[in-house]
């Protein structure tokens, strides 16, 4: 059984499939050129002959055509990440020779595929990750490392490129319950690659723009913060339209109505945490905190990975205003997810954009009482409104 054949462009050019092409346009010769003005080729990247077929698959096309519109904009994100910055490992299934068909893709095109004797391993049933930093933190301690561990094959491949840390994911969940779209898989590998090139990263480094204080609490234990009796779900669903409402007035540049709406926000929000006043939630060194302590550490991991996918997305024209605001207005189990995005997108809406002096001011802040995107979000808001 074949068992490792990444297609580098040495051994792309010894079976002859390297192909260098520049395009002309219809109007004038367009020449690629480097950076001293000499003509140069672009290399067009091809699957082996045995896993042509599982690329060639319309899900695998799918979901590939969504990453690289959406990765190739390198649209910014967040201070010192863009778009397409992180790489993706997807797994187009078994070749012809069944051998696992994998591919590499960053900055919005394909770098390498190849051929693996095992499929990469993946940490849920939707995704993994490949984590191998350099100069980690002296005695960092994660459950993920040993989880991120991946195959030889894969990890001598992406060694090849320098990869030093990726998501990889299947290009299709055949055991799902559901189709997924490709739209939707491509914003899981967008959410998860802002985990790791921004969040999990500053974890095991140290380097990047993210708070120090962030340690993630007990999540099954906030569940008591969205559903410990009715009066509390009742309170979070009037919070929750009442945030997407200002969104939605923002969008509109109602600012009238984007005030009434935050403020209304503010006070069912304020509503909920009365409700919740006993309940604790369990930190990570088994002492306790309150719901909004918690909340605003989860609102800012996955809240802001969510902003760093579904809320890109929209502006880089790949999802519909109606569909964004279909997706905040969802159900979830875990309410933090669509209420941290959408704090971050009120703030960034009301900044018009400009948020990078802000982002600094969250990476550096001293706790979560000032650094999470809803005190960040009280502070933008009372300043906007009191705007002329």
């Amino acid at each position: 059984m074949k068992t490792f054949k990444p297609l580098t462009s040495r051994s792309l050019k010894s079976t002859s499939i390297w192909v260098c092409f520049c395009f002309l346009s219809i109007f004038s010769s367009l020449s690629c050129q480097n950076q001293s003005g000499e003509q140069q080729s672009e290399v067009l990247v091809l699957p082996s002959g045995s896993c042509t077929a599982a690329w060639a698959d319309s899900t695998a096309m799918d979901f590939v055509n969504q990453l690289e519109l959406a990765t190739k904009t390198r649209h910014t994100v967040w201070n010192g990440y863009k778009l397409g910055d992180g790489a993706v490992v997807l797994h187009a299934g078994k070749s012809a020779d069944s051998t696992e068909c994998l591919g590499l893709w960053k900055g919005g095109k394909v770098i390498s595929y190849v051929e693996a004797s095992e499929g990469p391993k993946l940490s849920t049933p939707l995704y993994g990750y490949h984590l191998n930093f350099q100069n980690p933190k002296e005695a960092y301690e994660n459950p993920l490392t040993e989880l991120s561990q991946q195959p030889v094959d894969i990890s001598q491949w992406l060694e090849e490129y320098n990869v030093r840390s990726a998501v990889l994911m299947p290009v299709d969940f055949p055991n799902f319950p559901f189709k997924i779209p490709a739209l939707m898989k491509m914003q899981i590998a967008i959410h998860e690659a802002f985990h790791v090139e921004v969040m999990i990263r500053y974890w095991y480094t140290g380097k990047g723009a993210w708070p120090a204080w962030d340690e993630q609490p007990d999540r099954q234990g906030l569940q008591n913060c969205y559903n410990s009796n009715e009066a509390v779900k009742q309170a979070l669903q009037e919070e929750r339209a009442k945030l997407s409402n200002l969104i939605e007035a923002l969008l509109d540049e109602d600012k009238a109505a984007a005030c009434l709406a935050g403020n209304e926000f503010l006070g069912q929000r304020a509503i909920r945490y009365d409700l919740l006043k006993y309940v604790k939630v369990n930190r990570q060194d088994e002492t306790q905190c309150n719901c909004s302590e918690a909340e605003n550490i989860m609102e800012l991991e996955e809240g802001l990975a969510d902003y760093a996918s579904w809320t890109m997305l929209y502006d880089i024209d790949l999802s519909s205003r109606e569909a964004l605001l279909r997706r905040y207005r969802a159900i979830q189990n875990e309410p933090f997810y669509l209420s941290g995005a959408m704090l971050m997108h009120a703030v960034s809406l009301m900044n018009n954009g400009e948020v990078s002096d802000i982002i600094s001011d969250m990476a550096n802040s001293s706790d979560q009482s000032t650094g999470a995107p809803f005190p960040i979000f009280e502070k933008e808001f009372a300043r906007f409104c009191l705007e002329e």
